[in-house]
């Protein structure tokens, strides 16, 4: 059977979004949203791949599926999570490569 994939994202209303990373800046208070990512295997200065986004129709509110730093797959608020510039991020990965490279010599 064949299935039409685009449908079905719209459908469930799932987005998946291909080069997306974020880190995790938490909200505090009253009025933070639940889960709470650094109480639940998340942790600051690391970047998380983004493997979609799920939005409530009735909510303007978006929740980002994470996997977590023990491997369990987490919906996370828009409100927690701050972009990571890609570019930057390959920089940083590249940077670590020669860094190790040199240190092997």
């Amino acid at each position: 059977m064949d299935y039409d994939l685009e449908a079905l994202i719209q459908i469930m209303s799932i987005y998946l979004k291909p080069d997306l990373f974020v880190t995790i800046n938490q909200m505090q208070g009253e009025r933070a949203p639940q889960p709470l990512p650094l109480s639940n295997g998340f942790t600051t200065g690391f970047a998380y791949e983004v493997l979609g986004i799920h939005t409530a129709s009735e909510s303007a509110e978006a929740f980002l599926i994470l996997r977590n730093d023990r491997d369990e797959m987490w919906f996370i608020s828009n409100r927690h999570v701050r972009i990571v510039d890609v570019p930057i991020l390959y920089q940083l990965v590249e940077g670590l490569g020669s860094t190790s490279e040199s240190s092997r010599e």
